[in-house]
């Protein structure tokens, strides 16, 4: 063997000595070897451990061990066995180093083999290792180290067959062949190059040796329970040992469990042949019940007989030993072992596959009645097995009862099965003779006419009632009525309440009770055979109101949405409660039933609604009534002034002709037909904002001409951008009226606002003297408007300051004035004049350091007026109040400024009034320069025609002051702003107030 498996490695020559450590590779592994004649480096790197002196050989039974093994790299090889040579196979070391050392590739085997039971031999390279230098030192001497390859690989006892471990052990020369061991060393003398001297002077050789190893077959089918390679085999599988492993089988259950089939010869499976695992299967087929669970969650090789190729080979691996002890076969339930719960005179009889649940029926014997199993104490009845008067057919009580354990003789009830009595409360009753018939029910009698009757008639109690006994059921709104019924007081009520009728006072709804009131129920229970022939008891169920304003919509939308108010919230609507129902009320300035519209509203012949809320009219919401207001600002009428038409009239005066009379006429026609154009498309240019402009506002916007409001239930609605200007309205030569409209939301129309449009045809004099009075009269309202402002914003501050020192000064409060009281002059006291003075005088001093009480705000004026603070009030009682009143609203400086300024601006428009009226009268105008100058201005804007029917005023050609192109339409006068656009115009009445020159004129103020 050792030739056999060195036979592919080529022979190395020996290193020669002097030479260092060299590498090779043996040819058979390809692993690396260091060999090296330095002994102290060699002993450095592979840690051998040597003796001064050469190891003593042990002696057989010595307990001396010498364990001086080391493992460096091996070669594995393999050697055949019989018996499952194909997955048993054995991984052999051999040290190549050694070989070497041996001389020419050859190693020694030791004559005797250490041989193991499988579950004895050592188990890892900690085992191996001393039994292998225990070996060596018993069948050789002079041994001076021992060289063991080992790899690691599987233990010795999971391989049974025969093994070898090769080694390396270094001898004394000396002691080679005088041994007295079995072999007493190497089968021949070592070569002179294969001797070396160590560092002690000795003479040593490395030699090559085999240990051999037989590993011995262990039936773990047959081990002790606890041992670790006892097998893992689940009842009830069987354990069947192979060479070096197990298998389990399932049982046969033909045989009642116990035979594996086909027959093992001496209990093993390799005396049977390979084929044996194949053989079983063959047989197991269509067996549900010999093989293992067809469930891959229930068994590792599911429907098979045995492990045997669905388990690793070994069965001492992991993966070997979790499969097979996963491995679960079929329990036969009706085997002895089963565990079947069958009474002992019924048949157990499996079920086609040990799945089901159950696996197995117990059946009776012919004769027998019952359900064949064992009855148990405490839980089943006592079996009282019945047939029906057939003698055949369980009866309802028996199949009710699972046809009862175990199996018993049945007995025959003989009105089971027996067709039903037609007579009213017959039942079947056997007879003395054993026959069914039919007679009375146990409490009634015969009774000629009606049959089986009552012998008394029941008494009726109302169920589940409140009232204790009044028959009162007390509901609220959108609860359901459930009918309860009565209790029928007899031995045999049940009977009567086939024969119940229950009636009702009103219809009730098929859901909740939505409507208040009450209604009855009646019971009765007919007994025509007695007097009177009923028997009745009567339920009042009363439906209380609820507040359906305040229910939760959310609860009641599904529990009883009849009660969920259907009232326009949206538009305003507010659910009122009333009695039984409720009723929606349409706010302030809509009109309507208030109601959304409701599906299913029915009506009566007349066309009113019926079964709805209270004032309930189509679900016409709440809608917009009232109409929205427009009120215009600015001045109105509206004032357009132009220079009156005519003819020219000399200095001299003097009348004009008849034709000149016409042609003026015409030329006032002429002019007046552009007015209402004029107004119109400046309503259009501006959007309207021409017609509320002023002196003292020349340029607003069109929504400050008006002020359109509607009045909702929300508050007040602001509809100024939605007022539409219209037409206007020509009511006379000079006088329009222009609409102003708006509509709210609902489409409500507002009353129509007109503003009047008046055109004055002025003389050129008097224009002038009108505009001015405008000026002033805007210059005089703006200066009130201003103090008007001041006024109030001086106020404001006042009232923030006094709140500043109130609060700085506050954190001690003045307390209240003491009440002014004076005993009865009857009782000693004084009289009521000397009383008030002397209040007067107690508050007149209070009030210099603490606020008086509006009580005695009177009193304390007029103590003050007394002391002279302040006039008395009987002289000026208007002057007296304003200043109590602003003393109360604004501080001391603030009302003395005010008053300043009041006397100030009244002064100054007195003293302008006098001015003018002195210097100014209005029955004769004084021309200024000013005048004169402004005059000529307006006469060169002029261009004069000559008259077309006469000719009059003829002149020259040239376009002077005094003549114009013949037969030239004379212009027209306009308002729109074009013709008085010019420098010529800049002071014109139309002209806004920033365009206009107020040139400073001697003497006057403005």
């Amino acid at each position: 063997e050792p030739d056999r498996l060195d036979s592919t490695r080529q022979p190395t020559p020996p290193p020669p000595p002097p030479k260092p450590a060299v590498a090779r590779r043996t040819p058979d592994d390809g692993n690396q070897y260091i060999r090296t004649t330095d002994r102290r480096r060699r002993r450095r790197q592979i840690g051998i451990i040597r003796s001064r002196e050469p190891l003593p050989r042990i002696r057989e039974g010595s307990s001396d061990r010498i364990t001086t093994c080391r493992h460096p790299t091996m070669r594995w090889s393999a050697a055949p066995f019989p018996a499952l040579s194909s997955s048993l196979l054995l991984v052999l070391p051999t040290l190549a180093a050694a070989a070497d050392a041996g001389g020419g590739g050859r190693c020694d085997t030791l004559k005797t083999a250490l041989k193991y039971a499988q579950d004895k031999a050592p188990r890892d390279i900690s085992a191996v290792l001393p039994v292998i230098v225990e070996k060596v030192n018993r069948e050789l001497s002079g041994v001076v180290d021992v060289e063991v390859g080992w790899t690691g690989g599987e233990s010795f006892h999971s391989r049974v067959g025969d093994h070898t471990v090769r080694c390396s052990v270094t001898r004394l020369v000396s002691a080679i062949g005088s041994g007295d061991g079995p072999d007493g060393g190497a089968s021949s003398s070592p070569q002179d190059d294969q001797v070396s001297v160590d560092e002690e002077g000795r003479r040593i050789v490395t030699q090559c040796f085999d240990v051999p190893f037989v590993i011995l077959d262990t039936d773990e089918c047959t081990l002790p329970v606890g041992h670790h390679m006892r097998h893992k085999c689940a009842d009830p599988s069987v354990c069947v040992n192979t060479i070096g492993s197990y298998e389990c089988v399932c049982p046969s259950a033909s045989s009642g469990g116990g035979g594996l089939l086909p027959a093992l010869e001496d209990g093993k499976a390799a005396a049977a042949g390979e084929n044996f695992f194949a053989r079983l299967e063959e047989s197991r087929k269509g067996d549900p019940w010999s093989t293992s669970l067809n469930s891959s969650s229930a068994s590792s090789c599911p429907g098979k007989a045995s492990t045997y190729g669905g388990c690793d080979s070994s069965g001492h691996s992991p993966e070997g030993s979790s499969c097979r002890s996963s491995f679960r076969c079929a329990v036969d339930p009706c085997s002895s072992s089963g565990g079947n719960d069958c009474a002992s005179s019924a048949r157990c009889v499996r079920k086609p596959s040990p799945l089901s649940r159950p696996d197995h029926e117990c059946r009776c014997p012919q004769g027998l009645l019952g359900n064949g199993r064992k009855c148990r104490k405490g839980v089943d009845v006592k079996p009282r097995p019945a047939v029906e008067f057939d003698g055949v057919t369980p009866t309802k009580e028996t199949l009710r009862n699972d046809y009862y354990c175990g199996c018993t003789k049945p007995v025959v009830d003989a009105c089971a099965g027996f067709p039903t009595c037609e007579g009213k409360h017959e039942v079947c009753a056997v007879t003395p003779s054993g026959a069914p018939a039919c007679r009375c029910k146990v409490g009634f009698v015969r009774a000629p006419g009606y049959g089986c009757v009552d012998e008394s008639p029941p008494v009726l109690k109302l169920r589940n009632d409140p009232s204790d006994g009044d028959g009162i059921t007390a509901l609220r709104q959108g609860d359901v009525y459930r009918e309860h019924a009565v209790e029928i007081a007899d031995d045999n009520a049940e009977e009567y309440l086939r024969s119940l009728k229950i009636t009702y006072s009103r219809p009730l709804p098929p859901g909740c009770l939505a409507k208040t009131g009450r209604f009855y129920v009646n019971y009765t229970v007919a007994t025509p055979w007695t007097s009177p022939p009923y028997v009745r008891v009567t339920r009042t169920v009363i439906i209380e109101d609820v507040d359906e304003c305040s229910l939760d919509p959310a609860e009641y939308e599904s529990r009883c949405p009849e009660l969920v108010p259907r009232c326009d919230v949206e538009a305003g609507a507010q659910c009122v409660n009333t009695r039984g129902s409720y009723s929606c009320r349409c706010p302030e300035y809509t009109t309507g039933d208030g109601f959304l519209p409701m599906e299913g509203a029915q009506k009566d012949e007349r066309g009113r609604y019926i079964n709805t809320p209270e004032g309930y009219a189509g679900g016409k919401g709440c809608r917009d009534t009232s109409a929205p207001h427009v009120e215009l600002t600015g001045p109105n009428p509206k004032v357009f002034r132009v220079c009156k038409c005519g003819g020219l009239n000399g200095v001299m005066g003097g009348p004009n002709s008849d034709d000149d009379d016409e042609a003026g006429q015409k030329l006032c026609d002429d002019q007046r037909s552009t007015y209402g154009k004029d107004i119109a498309a400046m309503i259009s240019n501006t959007a309207g904002a021409e017609l509320c402009a002023t002196h003292t506002n020349p340029n607003p916007s069109s929504a400050e001409c008006a002020i359109a409001s509607d009045r909702t239930y929300k508050g007040e609605v602001d509809l100024t951008s939605r007022v539409k200007i219209g037409t206007p309205v020509q009511k006379s030569d000079l006088r329009w009226s222009v609409p102003y409209d708006v509509s709210d939301d609902a489409g409500n129309q507002a009353k129509t606002a007109w503003r009047e449009v008046i055109v004055e045809e002025v003389e050129l004099a008097d224009l002038e003297r009108r505009v001015r009075d405008e000026v002033l009269a805007d210059r005089e309202r703006s200066v009130k408007e201003a103090v008007a402002a001041a006024v109030r914003e001086e106020r404001k501050k006042a009232a923030k300051a006094t709140a500043k020192e109130r609060k700085k000064a506050g954190s001690k409060e003045c307390p209240p004035c003491p009440e002014c009281s004076c005993p009865d002059a009857a009782a000693g006291g004084l009289s009521g004049d000397q009383c008030d003075a002397k209040c007067d005088e107690r508050l007149s001093r209070s009030a210099d350091s603490c606020p008086v009480p509006p009580a005695n705000a009177a009193r304390a004026t007029k103590a003050a007026a007394a002391k002279g603070a302040i006039p008395n009030e009987s002289a000026h009682p208007f002057l007296q109040s304003a200043v109590t009143l602003a003393e109360g609203i604004l501080s001391p400086s603030a009302v003395m400024t005010l008053l300043v300024l009041s006397v100030l601006f009244t002064l100054i428009v007195v003293l302008g009034r006098l001015y003018a009226w002195l210097f100014y009268p209005r029955d004769a105008y004084y021309y200024t320069r000013d005048d004169e100058d402004r005059e000529r201005a307006l006469m060169n804007a002029v261009t004069y025609y000559n008259s077309p029917a006469s000719g009059r005023h003829q002149g020259g050609t040239a376009a002077t002051p005094g003549s114009a192109p013949a037969g030239t339409v004379p212009p027209r006068a306009s308002m729109s702003a074009d013709a008085y656009g010019g420098n010529a115009a800049g002071n014109g009445i139309f002209s806004p107030q920033e365009n206009r020159v107020y040139g400073r004129q001697p003497g006057r103020m403005f």
